[in-house]
């Protein structure tokens, strides 16, 4: 059974979506169960979401300790007024911006993708509630 529950009906379970027969690989597209709805959704897997978190959080520190290390050296050059070429340093420094962006918005589409499995688990936890809290109801 499915671990997630559909947000759209709130009745039907969401199963994994698989368009041809050969295709082996877990899919991210869930189809609900519920005949009426058959509403779709794509909810990314652990894995992606965990390898996204991970590796742009550890290449996001990496980038700023070498962003880190030019400014440093640029402002050395500056403060000095050395007659070294202030080119590498903030070429290096703009290369490294660009990969603290790109790094930073991988991490904010890995942390998007956990809200949103952790959004549909919650559904799927509120169904179970309110089923036992029917069950305790009857007996009473």
């Amino acid at each position: 059974m499915s671990a997630y529950r559909c947000r759209k009906c709130e009745t039907g379970v969401l199963q994994p979506y698989i368009k041809e027969s050969f295709d082996t690989e877990n899919t991210e597209i869930f189809i609900c169960s519920n005949p009426k709805c058959r509403h779709r959704t794509v909810i990314p897997s652990a894995v992606i979401v965990i390898s996204q978190i991970l590796s742009s959080f550890m290449g996001g520190l990496f980038a700023a300790y070498l962003f880190i290390q030019q400014l440093s050296v640029f402002v050395t050059i500056i403060q000095l007024r050395s007659d070294a070429s202030i080119t590498k340093p903030i070429l290096l420094m703009s290369i490294s911006m660009v990969f603290l962006v790109g790094l930073g918005y991988t991490l904010m589409v890995g942390l998007d993708g956990l809200s949103r499995r952790r959004l549909f688990q919650k559904a799927a936890e509120n169904q179970v509630y309110h089923a036992h809290d029917d069950e305790s109801s009857e007996t009473h």
